[in-house]
């Protein structure tokens, strides 16, 4: 259980806080954001709508120092994968499910994807201003850093969305969590726009959902 959680928090922390931020009731997230700023986060929103497919190599570097090696695999709407080296795990949603495989243990805990964070990134919409409550925006040596703050609920902390700029490419996400500590995740090697193989969204028995319903 123990490594099935590290491995749920090690990807899953970076959409949990940006999807929760802004979810609690009879508040209005952003409101205190206008103008240039307001700008630049839709641009954030228009690139991740952007992407069709994406893969490439992360390196994870948890708040021990240890680090995590893998690859990841997205396809939008509905479809990523991440396979982690050590442990040997694979996160994935096929569009319907959010799907833990722990391979050594031969199991396989599947979630809801539209009850999961995942969902922020992997929905054909996505809109940060409504979505997500932004705390920080800067701009330094070439990059852009925006920041998602939770005060509520069981995921306290904040997540740093890194991009590239002027050309926009996320790069990498840092999860502090509330006691301080932080998770480094690094994309490498990125590459955009390929066709990728169906069956890496699918757990490794098949589907069980029937036709892919975004095709």
């Amino acid at each position: 259980m123990y490594r099935r959680v590290k491995a749920l928090g090690a990807a899953l922390v970076f959409f949990s806080l940006t999807a929760s931020a802004g979810s609690a009731e009879n508040t209005v997230p952003n409101e205190h954001i206008t103008g240039e700023l307001r700008e630049e986060i839709n641009k954030v929103s228009d690139y991740i709508n952007a992407i069709s497919t994406l893969k490439g190599d992360f390196t994870q570097t948890n708040p021990d120092g240890t680090a995590s090696l893998g690859k990841f695999y997205m396809r939008r709407p509905g479809r990523v994968r991440f396979e982690y080296e050590d442990p040997p795990m694979t996160l994935l949603s096929d569009g319907t499910w959010a799907m833990i495989n722990d391979r050594s243990l031969e199991s396989v805990d599947r979630y809801p994807l539209a009850e999961t964070p995942l969902n922020l990134l992997l929905k054909r919409n996505v809109d940060l201003l409504k979505d997500a409550d932004i705390t920080k925006v800067e701009h330094a040596n070439g990059l852009l850093a925006v920041t998602a703050e939770e005060t509520t609920g069981v995921a306290l902390g904040s997540l740093t969305l890194i991009f590239n700029e002027p050309a926009l490419e996320l790069r990498y996400w840092v999860v502090t969590d509330v006691n301080g500590e932080s998770t480094v995740v690094m994309l490498k090697n990125i590459e955009r726009g390929m066709k990728l193989d169906p069956a890496l969204f699918l757990p490794e028995e098949g589907s069980v959902f029937g036709d892919d319903p975004f095709e």
